[in-house]
């Protein structure tokens, strides 16, 4: 065990007064019964995790609701991510199950995911050019939304600069999965191959990737939401057909800097709150890439955030996060959760038929093959017109 993860653990279990109150707003530490943070750090620090206590670390969201609820300020989702690393480092945990996320080689599933539908095509002209701006979308918009990312990067464009793109993954499935090490040579191969570029500022479309790029912004480049630019040009949503919504509020934006600016975006319509929103929000389910763990865990959280979005009586549930509307969506009928650029744009993306994608690459011989390029994926080379 290293100083980092001998301190983090003590910390925990010496100021930790086992109030309970963390555990009033997370299910996941109720079920642990008696085991508050303190306790389960204690454990940790001993070195001898149980299968408790191994669980426990692995199904965590890390959505942080835990660190907002504690009196005495304690990064109760920084220990799990310590302990996390800690897994890894010490063969507990095997890093192989989150093969088909090693976003650090050429072959992931987004990745792959691209190869399947020849999608790279698409955004060619983005993704090879110098420019003043790059657009980093994030892998599920990606993905799931290329007509927005082509639409947003245009509008991004519209005062001359010159824009370009990035498809490649901010490096936070590494870092969740506990591959510290990887997560931070990633990040910072990331960043030489956009400053190589020439870029002065990258605007993000991501809570998640927003997060991740300051945090490992060494850099003078600014690192701005697409959203908040779009609230202070004095965009909104308009005519959708929709007579009320209600807002999603992603982990990862738990302070609601980015949250704020979808609400202005969203200002003529009518907006409902859910029982959990802004600070204490909760996860719809992707949060941890608890799916490569527990796939049942990960469906009723969204099943439980559905449920709020149906208290609220609204007609569509807006995110600003694709990977929430991707997991929300998968527990929903009808496509009932909307990405907030589907609005802004007015440019509908079938989640359905994203669905159905997802899981046909893996189907048949396409299937086979593209389990055979992830078995024989390499280390990526980010080169920088990538």
């Amino acid at each position: 065990m290293d100083e980092h993860a001998k301190r983090t653990y003590e910390a925990i279990a010496d100021q930790c007064t086992g109030c309970g109150i963390c555990a009033e707003g997370c299910e996941h530490l109720q079920n642990c019964g008696d085991d508050m943070p303190g306790e389960i750090a204690k454990i940790l620090s001993a070195g001898d995790p149980d299968e408790t206590v191994v669980d426990f670390i692995q199904k965590c969201s890390l959505c942080g609701m835990c660190c907002e609820q504690c009196p005495e300020d304690l990064d109760i989702a920084g220990m799990v991510q310590t302990a996390r690393t800690e897994f890894v480092e010490s063969g507990i945990v095997d890093p192989e199950q989150y093969h088909f996320l090693w976003v650090d080689h050429d072959w992931n599933a987004f990745s792959l995911y691209r190869k399947t539908y020849n999608m790279d095509a698409l955004y060619a002209d983005l993704t090879q050019n110098r420019c003043n701006v790059l657009f980093f979308p994030g892998c599920m918009l990606t993905n799931e939304g290329p007509h927005l990312v082509q639409t947003a990067a245009q509008w991004l464009g519209q005062g001359g600069q010159a824009v370009g793109a990035s498809l490649q993954c901010c490096g936070a499935p590494l870092y969740q999965m506990g591959l510290a090490a990887r997560a931070k040579d990633y990040s910072e191969r990331l960043w030489r191959s956009i400053e190589a570029r020439g870029v002065r500022r990258v605007v993000t479309a991501c809570p998640t990737c927003h997060q991740r790029l300051v945090e490992t912004n060494n850099s003078d480049l600014e690192v701005i939401s697409i959203f908040e630019l779009m609230a202070e040009a004095g965009l909104g949503v308009s005519d959708t057909g929709f007579k009320t919504v209600t807002v999603h509020d992603s982990c990862t934006d738990r302070n609601g800097a980015i949250g704020k600016c979808v609400r202005k975006l969203l200002t003529g319509l009518n907006v409902k709150e859910m029982a959990h929103s802004g600070t204490d929000t909760i996860c719809c389910g992707s949060g941890g890439i608890v799916s490569a763990v527990d796939p049942e865990i990960c469906e009723a959280r969204a099943v439980a955030r559905m449920s709020e979005v149906g208290e609220t009586g609204a007609d569509v549930c807006v995110t600003y996060c694709m990977a929430c509307a991707h997991r929300l969506n998968a527990q929903s009928e009808g496509n009932a959760v909307r990405h907030i650029l589907e609005l802004v744009f007015n440019e509908p993306v079938d989640h359905d038929a994203f669905n159905e994608k997802s899981y046909n690459m893996w189907a048949d011989e396409t299937g086979e093959e593209n389990s055979d390029l992830l078995m024989q994926s390499r280390v990526l080379d980010l080169q920088p017109s990538n």
